[in-house]
Order: structure tokens, then C-alpha cells, then sequence
């Protein structure tokens, strides 16, 4: 039977999160029509209200603050840290690709990082650990430049802004968390910087200097606009569209009805966990475990988990989490 297709593109990807959007941009970059379809009514998903920073081994921004790595050390690490649960070429992809991704993304989009001298790698006693640098932080951006979009971004986590107004990078939060020399200086600059936006405040409290996960979300947006990207807002994905054993598509879900939107080139599944299932976490996760407990975005509840396994896809380390 053939498929009536409401909406076609070369490539669709479901959520919005800082992963889908760097998937978005490098296929946009290569002259692809791209959708982003996200399920919320906000884009960002749990990178908007995150800290922002990436782990990034061997990146081209250690050595401004005196820190080598090497290969080696950087698969020792891992390979000491995940032991025989991912596959050796998982490892090395992402040792790899993910110095020359840093490197594509400061050189052909807005996203700008900092290494973090003084952020320890977490695990010091193994072999292969860094005491800092490998650790990334997105510089503060102005959300001026997104327009009437960055109303609708996600908004950062209330805990990673001062007074619940304003927003402060990881370094910054360094200083102000251990209420280190200078600390009250800093709370004054940005104090400062966030009442001196007066055509803004007449608008919103929220602060247009966006840091951490607001950071990076909003630079990506705004390299998604240099490219003319869309993001369907309110749109969740819900099934996979198979033929012939290939993924050609999705149906979502968009203004109150269903849409089979066609993807010629493929379908890149971005769209979060399932943090917020209670059904999935506990058939997963170790026990306790409550939905409630979560800081993620709300709607991260395994639909595209769920959607993969129905076609038979794989998937791996279930029982693992961002845990705090």
C-alpha cells in the first residue's frame, strides 16, 4: 500500500536537544533540506536547562591553558572506565571524531567553548586522567541575535541562574558557589549587565545573557537560522515509517492531527531518554527510582525508544544514567 506523504525533506530530526541541532546543522551545512520536529512547545530540551559543557579528550583548546593530551591516555581513560561494556570502536570513534567535531563547530557555526582548566576529569585515580581542559565550557551569548526565537527556547535551570534571574557560566559558578575572592564583585557585574538591558526588562525578567546549556542551545539556534532550519514546535514524532526494511519517514503529531513526513536521506533520532517514565525506569533502572526525581525535560519519555524497539532496533546500557 502506498504511503500518502504530507511533508517532504532530506533529512528530518526528531528533538531538539544540542546533539539533534549539531546533526541538523552539519547536514543543513552540506546544502540539505532539513526539519526538526520537537515535541515540547520549546526547543532545547534537557541541553537548555543543563550546564552546557562538553567532555571532549585531545581538543584543540588545551593547550591555551597549558594542558596536554595525547590518544593514548585519552583510550586508557575510557577503557578503564567503561570496561567490556562498549565496543573498542564505539571508544575510538569518539576519541577521534570528537576533537575534529569541536573543531568543524568552532569553525563553521556560532558555538564557541572555553576549556576548563581547573574541571578535573572525575575518576583521578585512573590511569589516563586529566586534571583539567577536558572539560568545555560554551561562552556566554546574547540572545539578541536570535530575535523573536529565543522566546521560544527552553529556560535554563534555576539552579544555574543568581537569584533566579540571572545566569552565570561554569567558571563563573566556581567562584560564586564557593563564594571564592571576588565573589560579590562578580554578583554585582552581573547584576549590572541584566538591569542595564532595560529595553528588555520592560519585556521579561528572563536574562538575554545566556550561559551554560542556554549557551550552547542558543548559539546552535542561531547557526540553525544562518541556514534557514526549521523546528516544528508541539510536534511529537510517534511511529517510524519502515519500507522495505529502511526508515523512510515519521508520523507525527501537529495541530491537533497526524502527518507522514517523508525523509529521503534518513531519520536521525535525537529526542532524549526516558527519564520521565515511570513504567520505563522501572523496568530498567535500579530500584527505587520515581519519574519525579528527574531534572530533565518533562517530555523525555521514551517514544522514540519505544518506536526503535518496535522495528527491531538494538539498544544498550538501559540501566545507565546521568545519576546525582
Amino acid at each position: 500500500m502506498s504511503i500518502k506523504w504530507d511533508h517532504e525533506v532530506e533529512l528530518l530530526v526528531v528533538g531538539s536537544g544540542a546533539g539533534a541541532m549539531t546533526a541538523a546543522l552539519r547536514a543543513a551545512h552540506a546544502g540539505k533540506d532539513v526539519l526538526i520536529v520537537e515535541k515540547s512547545a520549546r526547543y532545547g530540551g534537557t541541553s537548555a536547562t543543563s550546564g552546557g559543557g562538553l567532555w571532549i579528550p585531545c581538543n584543540h583548546l588545551m593547550p591555551e591553558v597549558g594542558v596536554e593530551d595525547s590518544r593514548e591516555e585519552a583510550m586508557q581513560y575510557m577503557q578503564a572506565l567503561a570496561a567490556a561494556e562498549v565496543a573498542e570502536q564505539n571508544i575510538e570513534a569518539f576519541v577521534d571524531q570528537g576533537p575534529r567535531m569541536l573543531k568543524w563547530m568552532e569553525a563553521n557555526s556560532h558555538v564557541k567553548y572555553m576549556a576548563m582548566e581547573h574541571y578535573a576529569d572525575y575518576y583521578q585515580d585512573v590511569q589516563g586522567s586529566k586534571t583539567g581542559a577536558r572539560s568545555i565550557d560554551p561562552y556566554a551569548y546574547e540572545a539578541k541575535f536570535l530575535g523573536d526565537e529565543f522566546v521560544n527556547m527552553a529556560e535554563s535551570h534555576p539552579q544555574t541562574r543568581v537569584m533566579g534571574l540571572m545566569g552565570y557560566t561554569n567558571i563563573e559558578g566556581a567562584v560564586l558557589l564557593s563564594k571564592a575572592p571576588g565573589w560579590f564583585k562578580l554578583v554585582l557585574q552581573l547584576s549590572l549587565k541584566y538591569f542595564a538591558d532595560i529595553f528588555w526588562r520592560l519585556r521579561s525578567r528572563r536574562s538575554r545573557r545566556l550561559t551554560m546549556g542556554n549557551a550552547l542551545v542558543g548559539r546552535l539556534r542561531h547557526s540553525l537560522l544562518d541556514h534557514n532550519v526549521p523546528i516544528w514546535l508541539s510536534a511529537p514524532a510517534k511511529k517510524l515509517i519502515v519500507e522495505n526494511g529502511k526508515v523512510v519517514g515519521v508520523v507525527i503529531e501537529k495541530d491537533g492531527g497526524q502527518l507522514n513526513i517523508k525523509a529521503s536521506d534518513g531519520v536521525i533520532l535525537g529526542s532524549g531518554g526516558f527519564e520521565h517514565s515511570q513504567e520505563l525506569r522501572d523496568k530498567y533502572l535500579p530500584s527505587p527510582s520515581q519519574a519525579k526525581w528527574s531534572s530533565a525535560s518533562p517530555v523525555n519519555t521514551g517514544d522514540m525508544l519505544l518506536a526503535g524497539q518496535e522495528i527491531g532496533a538494538a539498544s544498550h546500557l538501559m540501566d545507565e544514567a546521568w545519576w546525582g
